[in-house]
């Protein structure tokens, strides 16, 4: 929405009055606007305090303008078009007194088309009875109201728009202001909400993009894990058929260094050990020798020996 209304400004630009121009609120939402070029920000008030208010926050406030009600040139002429708009209510004197008054001040800027806009409220606590007084309603509106637009989540996913109608300025409204007021704040939702609406389109398609792109982010994760995981699982079977190779190859040379002890002939294996071995095992020798009967398989004589 706000994007739209830039779009609109830059086309056609404006300037707005800032009523209270040592603020530094104020100064600061000048600075800002003086950074782009389609709001030019007109400041209320002593231009050497104005300018020493800045300075001390830090604000560059080059390029904004100021009016001091004391110094201005044209007020004799906003001292007549006030009391044609008073239609007699105040005399010249009233309005000149009443003009030295930012807010007064700042809304006859509007009224007499120096001005586009007004911002004020930051320390005047009257900044509407002026614009009720001086600028009236707009054509067809027979009071002024307000409205806060509030958006709030729900817990089940999107969000609900909220229009708080009128909460400040009508204390007592009759039937028919009452209609009047919630036909002007259905008209403002509704400018709002289209607005917001082509921004959530936007942040819809950008956030669809993103969550593909996590996606496929987590694809590639889950295959590098699964690759991980049969590379870990080949390193352990490599360290088990080693392991198993080298058992087996023990086992191999022990099957040789027993064999190795016995001699091989034609019809099986000799029951009398080589000579090198006589020695050692003079038990099975004799053994051996009473009883030539005997089973002599590889089995056999593995478990004797």
């Amino acid at each position: 929405m706000f994007g739209k209304l830039i779009d609109i400004l830059k086309k056609s630009p404006k300037k707005i009055v800032f009523t209270e121009g040592t603020d530094p609120r104020i100064l600061e939402a000048s600075a800002r606007l003086l950074s782009g070029t389609f709001l030019t920000p007109i400041l209320v008030g002593k231009e050497s305090e104005i300018r020493a208010a800045a300075e001390d926050a830090g604000f560059n406030i080059r390029g904004a303008e100021i009016y001091d009600p004391e110094t201005y040139e044209k007020m004799d002429a906003m001292v007549e078009k006030m009391v044609e708009l008073r239609k007699g209510k105040m005399t010249a004197d009233e309005c000149r007194a009443m003009l030295h008054k930012g807010n007064y001040f700042g809304t006859m800027l509007v009224a007499m088309g120096i001005a586009d806009a007004l911002l004020g409220g930051a320390t005047y606590s009257t900044a509407v009875r002026p614009a009720l007084q001086l600028v009236k309603t707009k054509p067809g509106n027979s009071i002024v109201s307000s409205c806060f637009i509030l958006v709030r989540p729900y817990a089940t996913g999107g969000n609900m728009v909220l229009a708080m109608a009128d909460c400040a300025i009508n204390i007592k409204p009759t039937e028919d202001e009452l209609v009047e007021i919630a036909t002007e704040t259905a008209k403002d939702l509704v400018e709002v909400v289209e607005g917001a609406q082509e921004i959530v389109v936007t942040i819809n398609r950008i956030a669809s993009a993103s969550k593909q792109q996590a996606e496929a982010v987590a694809q590639v994760t889950q295959g590098v894990d699964q690759i991980s995981s049969v590379i870990q699982t080949n390193s352990a079977t490599s360290e088990e058929s080693a392991a198993a190779s080298e058992e087996l190859s023990s086992q191999a040379a022990l099957m040789k260094e027993l064999l190795a002890r016995f001699k091989l002939r034609q019809d099986g294996f000799s029951a009398k050990p080589q000579p090198a071995y006589a020695a050692a095992a003079p038990a099975y020798e004799e053994s051996y020798d009473a009883a030539p009967s005997r089973d002599t398989s590889a089995s056999s004589v593995f478990s004797k020996y």
